[in-house]
């Protein structure tokens, strides 16, 4: 018969990293740095954003949305892990509804609506 030692804390050996229990946040939540924008272009400020995550929902919320090659530069992902990001991540499990649309000569656009809903 075997006896097993109790493990040590996880957070010590990890580190604190966010989101773990017993970390403290470094940043600003999502919403809030949303909700900034810089004075000339109304656009949220991508700059404060350190998740790719962050990122692209920061551009799907613009007025405009964005399109996959605009993400694709914000995050350096491939297109098939951008469409599965959309609708894995944020139609899924965060909730948020996304608009499609698409006009002629230009490339489709992907926007978070301003409700959310399932």
């Amino acid at each position: 018969m075997t006896t097993s030692k109790p493990r040590a804390a996880t957070n010590a050996r990890q580190g604190a990293r966010p989101g773990r229990p017993g970390a403290t946040p470094t940043q600003a939540p999502v919403t809030e740095v949303l909700l900034q924008s810089t004075s000339k272009t109304k656009q949220p400020v991508l700059d404060n954003l350190t998740t790719k995550q962050d990122r692209i929902l920061a551009l799907l919320s613009r007025e405009d949305g964005a399109s996959i090659e605009e993400i694709l530069q914000a995050t350096q992902w491939q297109q098939h892990s951008i469409r599965g990001f959309i609708s894995g991540t944020v139609k899924r499990k965060l909730g948020f509804a996304v608009r499609s649309t698409k006009t002629e000569g230009e490339a489709r656009r992907y926007r978070i609506d301003v409700r959310r809903g399932r």
